[in-house]
């Protein structure tokens, strides 16, 4: 057992050794991993971390990203680039970035490359990769990408909009039944809770939709669906409302009723000139 303590001690001591003599066993990099952002937020940030050998000169370092359905391309894609004594700069693949991020310079002796989102939108819900490009101790390019990562915008639950089936002003007992029908926006997807009039205490249902299956003049009333998602331990509410008129019986619409007088008219005029031409007969036979 102890001779075994003592040949881990002397590979450590062999392994200080190399390190202080010739660095890193390789050039390395990496990327912050697990990044979750709330929409607009001003804190989410992409750092790419290297490391090189001792003697392993830094050219650039890139930002590289794609949307989740495609794969990378480190030619096409690259969307920030570094280089040391040189201001980062965005390339065309990043102009829709122009204005919301800050790009941080690096140097010959940096170990980071860092962009800073100001304003995160729904488009940077991407994948991203780093790839640092260097020359080694016999000067000749290398390069090495990080493994991949994720932005995960977070959006809180907004855009409530209530769809009633059938649409109409009005309802009466002649109707089946009222569908109300409840879509929002937010990622992620949100859920629902139905309310009636202002009793928010008691839920009358929690899917997106809600029927009203007995159309009468008691479940008239204002309808307030209530959408919900949670972020980060935070809950994010947006409601809507529509108000539902249920009466006993239709009234008859004014062009229906104005139709009805018409067609009434109509009717008479057609008697009355039938008769006419009953009682004007004789007089034209004798004619």
């Amino acid at each position: 057992m102890g001779m075994a303590r003592i040949g881990a001690y002397i590979c450590m001591l062999q392994a200080i050794y190399i390190y202080k003599q010739f660095g890193t066993l390789a050039a390395k990099v990496s990327i912050n991993q697990n990044i979750t952002g709330l929409l607009g937020n001003k804190d989410t940030h992409l750092t790419c971390s290297f490391s090189l050998e001792k003697g392993e000169q830094i050219i650039s370092v890139q930002i590289i990203a794609k949307n989740i359905t495609e794969d990378f391309d480190e030619k096409k894609n690259i969307i920030a680039i570094f280089k040391p004594k040189r201001a980062a700069e965005l390339k065309t693949s990043g102009e829709y970035l122009a204005g919301r991020v800050t790009l941080k310079n690096i140097t010959n002796t940096s170990i980071d490359a860092t962009l800073k989102f100001h304003i995160l939108k729904w488009t940077d819900n991407r994948d991203y990769k780093c790839k640092l490009n260097y020359n080694d101790k016999e000067d000749a390019l290398q390069n090495v990408k990080s493994d991949a990562t994720r932005i995960l915008v977070k959006v809180p639950a907004r855009d409530v909009h209530i769809k009633n089936q059938p649409n109409h002003k009005q309802y009466d007992r002649k109707t089946d039944n009222i569908t109300l029908t409840c879509k929002a926006s937010g990622n992620p997807e949100p859920q629902y809770t139905w309310f009636k009039d202002d009793n928010n205490k008691t839920i009358i249902s929690r899917t997106n939709f809600y029927v009203i299956e007995d159309v009468i003049r008691n479940n008239s009333g204002v309808y307030t669906c209530e959408a919900y998602n949670n972020i980060n331990s935070i809950y994010y509410t947006h409601s809507n409302s529509v108000e539902i008129n249920i009466v006993d019986e239709l009234l008859p619409s004014p062009q229906a009723a104005s139709s009805k007088i018409s067609a009434g008219i109509v009717v008479k005029c057609i008697e009355v000139s039938f008769l006419a031409l009953i009682l004007c007969t004789p007089f034209l036979t004798v004619i």
